[in-house]
């Protein structure tokens, strides 16, 4: 008699609770992702922004880039991050016209 296939049952998560906005928490422009690690399970994102110098002396005013901010995320975490950006890049990709071939 062979023996019957296992089925590992991962148990249901309870329901999250209701977001909350206090909109007091900061909100964080960046225009760069300056590098992502992995450090004891998290991920950590380095956001940057590129910004001019002192324009005040002689000298022309140079551009600098600036950590904006530091987003650590759970491994599950992340990977809804991913999955949702992935999901908004097909909808940008989908509501896009088709590009000109060429001649």
């Amino acid at each position: 008699m062979a023996d019957k296939p296992s089925v590992t049952v991962k148990p249901k998560r309870p329901p999250l609770p209701p977001l909350q906005e206090t909109f007091q928490t900061p909100e964080i422009f960046a225009s760069d992702v300056a590098n992502v690690a992995l450090m004891q399970g998290n991920v950590l994102v380095t956001l940057a922004n590129i910004r001019i110098g002192d324009t005040s002396g002689s000298q022309p005013a140079k551009p600098q880039r600036i950590v904006a901010g530091r987003l650590i995320l759970t491994a599950a975490a992340a990977q809804q991050l991913v999955n949702n950006i992935q999901g908004l890049v097909a909808r940008v990709k989908a509501s896009s016209p088709p590009e000109p071939k060429a001649p």
